[in-house]
């Protein structure tokens, strides 16, 4: 089960909802939203300063949610990444525990784009798995919430 379904492109998401507002959200799986911002898109673009506007606010959020997707799918990735060279003895026990933590402490640089509960959600097969611990998860809470 995974919570989100690939990773997009952000310049792409972008790209799309700069020319048709609406698109980059469609892309990004957010389908209702894309349309009722198409809607928009059509009405505003009777005032073109309107429609232009709209498009670039459009654009703008269309990247962030292509970022936040990214930023989930790196953390999820690269965490079982860290699990797997730890099950296959490639890390030992403090190495493993070195990267996990580095890889927990770079969500306080980040800007998630997305509700907390999201990249919560996301996690949840990481906790399933036991590659993330509870102590792992308070960590991750205080970071984002």
């Amino acid at each position: 089960m995974k919570p989100f379904a690939k990773r997009k492109d952000p310049k792409l998401a972008a790209l799309l909802s700069l020319l048709f507002g609406g698109g980059g959200q469609i892309y990004c799986g957010k389908t209702a939203l894309g349309i009722v911002l198409i809607l928009i898109d059509i009405v505003l673009w009777f005032s073109i300063v309107g429609g232009v506007f709209f498009s670039l606010l459009s654009a703008i959020h269309a990247k962030n949610l292509a970022e936040g997707i990214s930023i989930k799918i790196d953390f999820v990735e690269t965490a079982e990444k860290y699990y797997k060279l730890l099950k296959t003895e490639i890390y030992s026990s403090e190495e493993y525990s070195e990267k996990k933590e580095s890889l927990i402490s770079t969500l306080a640089s980040k800007k998630l784009r997305c509700p907390p509960e999201e990249f919560l959600y996301a996690i949840i097969p990481l906790k399933e798995k036991k590659i993330l611990l509870s102590g792992d998860i308070k960590k991750i809470k205080k970071l984002i919430l």
